[in-house]
């Protein structure tokens, strides 16, 4: 596993400008080219996932990152795979604009049209621009098999909490003391780094957000983990499901894999693929061993225990046998 003293795991402000326009004034912040992000692999309606021993490296720096922001005093709050970028490799830095053009295709563009056919004003773009597609960069092994956090939006100082602070971090990583009381903390981002690292090794979420909604989600959760604590257990909405230990009614909804059943299922549900997409991605069909899966299986009911109060440290997840494996 990479040093957390030796890994620099954060992209440094390169520029900072104000712009004066039709929407008003706001600062840009300028930070270096980065590539996509971990989730845009779990995205991909093809079921890929990074190598086994990739997945572990990527798991593990992103564990030393939040270790090491912890260590310095403060909380993440938004820790997912939506703000791991892989960095790109050192060419792609150099590229003149034919290049780029020439590497990633010419962009996509659509004129901008208002609903009732009036003009468009001064405070609406001419046009929209497709965003890249994040495959090219994993196809044409434009990336380093290393990563960058992003997005500080939702952090703050552990020892001054905001008073009006609100979690808004996806809700299929949402820490169960975010989602009934409001309030994160370095627990929280070990809840978060959690399911971040089951995405990370399985290539799709742990709590599926195909149905983006809490009720739907907190299902899922208590389906896979049991039953809530009280009080949480007395405001669960969908509680009726379940029995009243936890176990889901038989007749209700049909019962979530566990942990370990869905790390068990990874590479059953593969496509065959007519191209690898790159030499960062496993096998098709790759199955994960048995004892690799009651490591994983160890370090992740640490982590993701619902009082906050009973979850493992960032330290100990950094140290645990799983990145050894």
């Amino acid at each position: 596993m990479p040093s957390s003293e030796s890994f620099d795991f954060y992209r440094k402000v390169e520029d900072n400008f104000v712009v004066n326009g039709p929407n008003g004034t706001h600062m840009f912040i300028v930070y270096a080219f980065a590539g996509p992000s971990v989730r845009a692999i779990s995205k991909s309606p093809e079921n890929r996932r990074l190598r086994a021993d990739l997945a572990k490296k990527i798991a593990a720096q992103a564990s030393s990152a939040l270790q090491r922001i912890h260590h310095a005093g403060f909380i993440h709050g938004d820790f997912t795979t939506s703000n791991f970028l892989f960095r790109l490799t050192d060419d792609v830095h150099k590229w003149s604009d034919d290049e780029v053009y020439f590497q990633l295709e010419s962009p996509e563009t659509d004129a901008v049209q208002m609903l009732n056919g009036q003009p468009i004003g001064p405070q609406v773009p001419s046009e929209v621009t497709e965003a890249i597609d994040p495959f090219i960069f994993f196809e044409n092994d434009l990336l380093q098999e290393s990563i960058v956090v992003v997005d500080f939006g939702q952090s703050y100082a552990a020892s001054e909490p905001p008073k009006d602070y609100k979690p808004r971090t996806m809700i299929n990583y949402m820490s169960p003391e975010a989602r009934f009381e409001g309030r994160v903390g370095p627990e929280s981002d070990v809840w978060t780094l959690g399911c971040a690292i089951f995405e990370i090794r399985a290539g799709f979420p742990l709590f599926d957000p195909f149905f983006p909604s809490d009720a739907v989600i907190l299902t899922k959760i208590v389906g896979t983990l049991g039953r809530l604590p009280d009080p949480w257990w007395n405001v669960f909405k969908n509680r009726h499901l379940f029995e009243e230990d936890g176990r889901p009614k038989t007749n209700g909804i049909a019962v979530t894999p566990s942990i370990r059943e869905l790390l068990q299922s990874i590479g059953t549900r593969d496509e065959i693929l007519d191209s690898d997409g790159g030499s960062m991605f496993e096998q098709t069909e790759t199955r994960i061993d048995g004892t690799e899966v009651d490591l994983l299986v160890d370090l992740l009911e640490k982590m993701l225990r619902y009082r906050p109060e009973d979850r493992i440290g960032v330290d100990e997840v950094v140290n645990h046998s799983w990145f050894k494996v």
